[in-house]
């Protein structure tokens, strides 16, 4: 028998929330009236909006009341007990759940169970005494019946009042990551592969235009991955991956996006002058007696020359300039995107949800790297599958690390 739960408003609202909008949102999204909502947050009083619901449901309706701007708390206790699901997929039935995705149809368990239990609730009463509290949000309005609508973060496009915190994973979730993305892209594999070359060709005409065509490239970068992570969320949720999601950056959290862009592009640069000025010092020291490095220009076999006891010195400098610019650019789309972050913010939270999960991503690297060897064996067709497959794993990682289903 599985534990119920309550769901309990501590009476505070999230930092910077205004009062008046958070009775309008709870309102809206509960079906409430507005001045019984607003009865409730200016009470100032603790109460319990949903007893006696499963985990999953409460952890929904937590996210939710949270987005809202509402600081709330689960509280576990007896009740009446509701039969348990086991560990099997409760969408196919399959047994192969990992990390809390289903192997075979992709789905992402906890959101799952979480729409099937909204669903269940959806005609319960109200908001009135603490024993009922709030219906369930109205489903999703493009979901069909028995598929999971997008989680709330990007469904009603609220951000969360409070930055996902990321945690440290066992290591080999690096290798679970990769798994997650193989069942994502196997449900819809045409729309997958299908937006990627939709994205290789708009990196491919920007090439042809000088100058600000690569200027243009690595500011939308983020707003075009952006999308796929949407698309990997609704998908994971329940909902259907398509081809146009690609775009969905370009219509939500735009400019956030972009400045992620505008901020990799800054440290690009950065990172380039600094391995100029190391190659000069670098030469410098190496040359022989008496000769300057405008000796380059007659014999440019010099430079190797200068540079060959140095190389592996050379190449660790850049790796550690490198590597930290990667890891803040890593997850910073999918938590703009999804969390409504700003392009600081959510580079500085990237960069804290790599360092935390130094090992599983060696993991990840490692059989990512070998698998991007057989894939280039087959005249590089093999990208065409494989490219989505990481695609999808990097949203795998991000909902593991930042635990966003909790």
């Amino acid at each position: 028998m599985s534990k119920l739960c309550t769901v309990v408003f501590t009476g505070q609202l999230q930092p910077g929330s205004d009062p008046e909008q958070a009775a309008k949102k709870f309102a809206s999204v509960f079906k409430v009236p507005e001045d019984k909502a607003r009865r409730l947050i200016r009470d100032g009083q603790e109460k319990a909006l949903k007893k006696d619901v499963d985990p999953a449901a409460a952890a929904h309706y937590r996210e939710i009341l949270d987005e809202i701007g509402l600081i709330t708390r689960i509280d576990t206790g007896a009740g009446s007990g509701t039969p348990s699901l086991g560990k099997g997929c409760p969408k196919c039935g399959s047994s192969r759940v990992e990390n809390g995705v289903c192997k075979s149809c992709g789905v992402l368990v906890d959101a799952y169970l979480a729409n099937q239990t909204a669903e269940r609730k959806a005609q319960s009463a109200p908001l009135g005494s603490p024993s009922t509290g709030p219906s369930a949000p109205p489903p999703h309005p493009g979901s069909s019946p028995g598929t999971a609508p997008p989680l709330p973060g990007y469904r009603a496009g609220m951000t969360s009042g409070q930055p996902p915190e990321p945690e440290s994973v066992p290591m080999g979730h690096g290798l679970g990551w990769i798994g997650a993305g193989w069942a994502l892209f196997k449900q819809a594999p045409l729309a997958w592969i299908g937006a990627l070359v939709l994205l290789l060709l708009i990196n491919l005409a920007l090439a042809f235009v000088p100058l600000i065509g690569s200027i243009a490239s690595v500011l939308i970068g983020p707003v075009l991955i952006g999308g796929l992570m949407a698309g990997a969320h609704e998908q994971a949720s329940g909902g259907q991956f398509r081809v146009n999601h690609l775009f969905e950056g370009f219509s939500k959290n735009t400019a956030s996006l972009i400045g992620v862009g505008g901020l990799y592009m800054l440290g690009s640069i950065i990172l380039t002058i600094l391995t100029i000025l190391m190659v000069v010092i670098l030469v410098n020291s190496a040359m022989p007696g008496g000769m300057g490095v405008q000796a380059l220009d007659a014999n440019p076999e010099l430079l190797l020359q200068a540079l060959d006891a140095n190389l592996v010195l050379l190449f660790l400098l850049i790796m550690a300039l490198l590597v930290p610019l990667m890891m803040a650019y890593w997850f910073a789309p999918a938590l703009v995107m999804l969390k409504g972050l700003g392009a600081v913010a959510a580079m500085k939270l990237s960069f804290l949800g790599c360092l935390k999960n130094v090992l599983p991503f060696l993991i990840y690297g490692l059989v990512s790297a070998v698998l991007m060897v057989l894939a280039l064996i087959p005249f590089g067709l093999g990208l065409l599958i494989l490219s989505p497959i990481l695609i999808a794993s990097m949203y795998a990682a991000y909902r593991d690390i930042f635990q966003t289903t909790r």
